[in-house]
């Protein structure tokens, strides 16, 4: 929250100097969610706007697995064990657009809004596996172990995933304190889609012919209703 009231207060001082008459920035404060913030343009009634958020995400997985056999004299011992971890991060860039829609215009202005957003992702990670195999005195007579980077359609599953598109359409008031600057409360219902494919086609010619198809398909919605605080400053009236 403090980035963007020290942003706003840097655009309020050097807006005069660029001329900037009918520019409108806004920050968006929702409880216990990262607040946003936009950039429009105020002609008339309309005040169309866009914005960008990143953010970092990340999460691992591991496993582990063994197995116990009993040897000639009723003892167990461990025959094998195999470790498997995942680790991967993924930068969301997410730009959205919109319009706002004025029905009033005065101290207490009231306002439409619609708009659309869209998550690009770039995704990294690795896996490692680890397989031990021991004999029944304990000994390692076989151990193997594997890093690899993720494959690139296994990226492109992941990022086709995180690619969420959304929609929202909201109702709100603005306040005004002065001319160029209103506080405001929204709320409205946002719908969120996303979704993924996976297939792997592969051929083997020897010594006879095999072929294996694998596919996978996930898709996902989710709607949601929300209310959030605004503040707004206006490079020229806001009222008009």
């Amino acid at each position: 929250m403090k980035k963007y009231l020290v942003f706003l207060l840097v655009l309020i001082i050097y807006a005069p100097m660029l001329n900037a008459q009918g520019l409108v920035f806004g920050v968006e404060i929702q409880p216990e969610l990262k607040s946003t913030y936009y950039f429009g343009y105020k002609a008339g009634s309309f005040v169309p706007y866009a914005g960008l958020e990143v953010l970092k995400i990340g999460g691992s997985y591991s496993s582990h697995y063994e197995d116990w056999n009993e040897d000639g004299s009723g003892d167990h011992y461990l025959a094998y064990e195999n470790d498997w971890d995942i680790n991967g991060s993924a930068t969301l860039f997410i730009p959205r657009i919109g319009l706002k829609f004025y029905l009033s215009q005065s101290n207490i202005s009231s306002y439409f809004k619609l708009g659309v957003l869209k998550c690009l992702p770039s995704v990294s990670g690795e896996y490692s596996y680890r397989y031990v195999d021991y004999d029944s005195l304990g000994n390692v007579f076989y151990e193997s172990d594997t890093t690899m980077a993720l494959l690139d359609e296994e990226k492109e599953v992941i990022a086709s995933i995180l690619g969420v598109f959304g929609i929202n359409i909201g109702f709100g008031c603005e306040y005004h304190l002065s001319s160029n600057f209103s506080i405001g409360g929204e709320a409205g219902f946002r719908y969120w889609k996303t979704g993924g494919d996976y297939v792997r086609d592969e051929e083997d010619l020897t010594p006879f012919y095999d072929r294996d198809i694998w596919e996978q398909e996930l898709s996902t919605s989710l709607g949601i209703s929300y209310a959030i605080f605004t503040l707004n400053y206006y490079w020229g009236s806001g009222k008009d």
